[in-house]
């Protein structure tokens, strides 16, 4: 079965990386930074604890911080984390991101740019439509490749934070990356990383090292099936026993700063860091693979009935993000796991926001699918999905059928 977004690697290139060279935390840094012809990059346990630490930095205290509505919710948590207010934005009409203009707030607010599944802003055209540049752009580039090219878009006051967690394109065991220019601004979030970030030990290594090596091995495709439903079994049986947490309002453990997962403190480990180094290595070939995969889906789903296609990107994509009409996205999830392809629906609306607050996000977050396009797929399986997505679409009932650019 095809996994949706297995690792960027396999159980040999990990076992190289387990007894191979461990570089130092501030060596791979040095790499980073080198690799993505940026000035400074900053590890860090998480980029959700990056997005929170370079506001807590940078941002004035009290001044709300503009951020999309649709995006993965430890982004809400993460500005909420940092004790400044949030300001959400809906998303445009079409498309998955916000609309620039809505987002740049007066007085140098800040402002987080969540690039979903890596289709990008055009950082240059934004800080054009503010009365003043604001204090700080957060750009949230975690689900993409980091090529010089898509980083060299940052501008001085930019923050980008890259992740190396499970189904990320730069997926490296454990940990996120940040990026600037700002010299001043990479010393303080260093600094509040330092003070936050736990030691490791043989302990954690081991642990981490053995859950990684699981992880690897059940994205196998002879053993994906079984390991999904698995754990999908583990997720109804925990939700039985602990309950599912209410959806109205905004969790308070985030605004009174308890119930911080691992993400916040946790460190990395000699193999999260030697993966590290080794991904970079391969990201100019990650992209033309995610290009070249991109482009077979597109050829192959081209005026198909019932389908929107994501916008054309000049970028690496995480996965190839159509959209459907919300009747029709569970049988097409079904018919796809019937023919060996497991598929994503990020990201959920989420329970806390009102959805007539923001019409927009909730709609495309009811339609989309995420169809894989992680480097081990082929242009073969590329036409397989498309075939199966096409397929179903196509029995759509008329009333649901989708105009040119509208799931409406």
């Amino acid at each position: 079965m095809i996994p949706i977004h297995p690792p960027p690697f396999g159980l040999a290139v990990l076992v190289r990386a387990a007894f191979g060279r461990r570089p130092a935390l501030r060596e791979v840094e040095e790499a980073y930074a080198a690799g993505c012809g940026i000035a400074h990059a900053v590890w860090l346990p998480s980029a959700r604890a990056g997005i929170a630490w370079s506001l807590q930095a940078a941002a004035y205290p009290g001044v709300a911080v503009a951020c999309p509505a649709y995006t993965c919710k430890v982004v809400h948590e993460a500005v909420i984390r940092s004790g400044l207010p949030m300001r959400l934005v809906d998303v445009g009409t079409e498309g998955f991101l916000t609309d620039g203009a809505a987002l740049v707030g007066e007085g140098g607010a800040p402002v987080v740019l969540c690039e979903l599944f890596g289709h990008t802003y055009d950082l240059a055209h934004l800080a054009t439509l503010a009365p003043s540049p604001p204090r700080l752009r957060v750009v949230d580039m975690a689900t993409m490749v980091p090529l010089p090219e898509v980083v060299g878009r940052l501008a001085a006051s930019d923050f980008a934070v890259v992740s190396f967690g499970i189904g990320k394109s730069m997926y490296a065991g454990w940990g996120a990356m940040g990026l600037t220019r700002d010299g001043a601004l990479a010393a303080q979030v260093r600094a509040r990383r330092d003070e936050a970030v736990q030691p490791g030990g043989a302990a954690l290594a081991l642990r981490r090292g053995l859950v990684m090596a699981l992880r690897t091995v059940v994205q196998h495709r002879a053993l994906y099936r079984a390991a999904k439903n698995t754990a999908l079994a583990i997720g109804w049986l925990r939700r039985r026993i602990h309950g599912v947490e209410p959806a109205a309002g905004l969790p308070d453990r985030w605004a009174e700063g308890r119930g911080l997962d691992a993400e916040w403190f946790a460190p990395a480990t000699g193999l999260d860091l030697a993966l590290i180094v080794r991904n970079l290595a391969w990201a100019a070939e990650f992209s033309r693979r995610r290009l070249a995969l991109a482009e077979r889906y597109r050829a192959a789903l081209d005026g198909a009935r019932g389908v929107v296609l994501p916008p054309a990107s000049p970028y690496a994509l995480s996965h190839f993000t159509v959209r459907v009409p919300p009747d029709a996205r569970p049988a097409l999830v079904r018919a796809l796991w019937r023919a060996g392809v497991d598929v994503g629906t990020l990201y959920e609306f989420p329970g806390y926001l009102d959805r007539e607050a923001f019409p927009n996000a909730a709609r495309i977050a009811s339609e989309v699918v995420n169809l894989p396009l992680s480097v081990d797929l082929s242009d073969a399986d590329a036409g397989r999905i498309a075939d199966v997505v096409r397929r179903v679409a196509a029995d759509v009932r008329p009333s649901l059928a989708v105009p040119a650019g509208s799931c409406r």
